[in-house]
């Protein structure tokens, strides 16, 4: 499975993905703080899952998970955000969850573990 994981902040994007290899072992974690890069990987590359935060310089967290979307239907979305109000106003069905900061490897595993009883294919 490879996973993409994208902030604009390096010390948010370094937090996140050190707890998604703990939460994901042995499956490909990539980082990107440019939302450009990580798109341009997304048209090129199959990703499964991408944890993108929503507002960030260059484009935003929704427009890269379209885009990114179109050349991995498969592909399922997770947001972070600082703002709750994100995690209600999210109903797309690419979209299987929105964290809220501070994002830990905890918060991801319950997510993880909630969708996987929605019959949600994250893992």
């Amino acid at each position: 499975m490879t996973i993409l994981a994208v902030d604009n902040y390096i010390h948010r994007l370094n937090q996140l993905t050190a707890d998604l290899r703990l939460v994901f072992p042995g499956e490909r974690v990539i980082g990107f703080t440019d939302p450009l890069l990580a798109a341009q990987y997304g048209f090129n590359n199959p990703v499964d899952l991408l944890f993108s935060e929503i507002n960030m310089r260059g484009m935003d967290g929704l427009t890269l998970s379209k885009g990114i979307h179109k050349q991995n239907g498969h592909m399922r979305v997770i947001f972070t955000s600082d703002e709750d109000e994100h995690t209600q106003a999210i109903e797309d069905k690419i979209i299987a969850g929105c964290l809220t900061r501070p994002v830990t490897e905890k918060s991801i595993r319950i997510l993880v573990k909630n969708n996987l009883h929605k019959g949600c294919n994250m893992l």
